[in-house]
């Protein structure tokens, strides 16, 4: 873990939103942020400065502070509806949407003295299938570093071919008598982003051509 002790200071403006938008006072947000103990959502390139999401106990719920990345001077505390509106300054960013799973771990990093590098995002492939039993199982078949796909699902999910070479590989041996759905998931508050029926379809068509195969070579 990186701690960058007193390299983090606040603006005169910032300061006023600060104490006008939360009850955290600025000695705690400096400590956050030196800790790292936040969620970067990503960078305005043109004038280095980086999104921060954090948690302010005070409140219980989010910010955002925007820091320049060269000089470490916040200059503003927003809330989260406001940077919503704002979000179009940041160039690279490293978030599809700011959802539960991203408060969470906002909440976990200003409450715990854990590695941020431990709270990286990563997509899990899942996929949820009636056993020989008809019973519903679900189970994580990969996980990628999000940011291999710009923290955006459908990055992932448009990538068709290899969704169904991973899946179809799986189901090799396994006992999926159906495919019900395969979804994406940043985390265990994230909504699920589902592939496409299209999808669904083939790998079932792949699972009973298996199947038939299978039977073939056993008689």
């Amino acid at each position: 873990m990186t701690i960058k002790f007193g390299y983090s200071s606040l603006t005169y403006h910032a300061k006023c939103r600060l104490y006008q938008r939360t009850n955290i006072t600025d000695d705690v947000l400096r400590k956050l942020l030196d800790r790292n103990a936040y969620i970067s959502l990503g960078m305005e390139t043109v004038f280095d400065r980086e999104h921060c999401l954090f948690y302010s106990q005070p409140d219980n719920e989010c910010f955002v502070a925007v820091q320049d990345s060269m000089t470490g001077e916040v200059v503003t505390v927003l809330p989260l509806d406001y940077h919503k509106t704002l979000s179009w300054k940041v160039d690279k960013k490293f978030y599809y949407e700011i959802d539960e799973e991203f408060l969470r771990r906002a909440k976990v990093l200003a409450k715990c003295n854990v590695d941020p590098d431990s709270m990286a995002f990563q997509m899990s492939l899942k996929i949820r299938f009636l056993n020989s039993k008809d019973a519903i199982c679900s189970k994580t078949l990969k996980k990628f570093p999000a940011e291999l796909y710009e923290y955006n699902p459908y990055v992932l999910i448009n990538n068709q071919q290899k969704i169904l070479n991973i899946v179809s590989r799986w189901m090799k041996g396994k006992e999926v008598k159906k495919v019900i759905d395969i979804y994406i998931s940043l985390g265990r508050k994230s909504r699920p982003h589902f592939v496409g029926k299209e999808v669904i379809d083939e790998l079932n068509s792949i699972r009973i051509q298996t199947s038939r195969e299978v039977l073939w070579i056993n008689q």
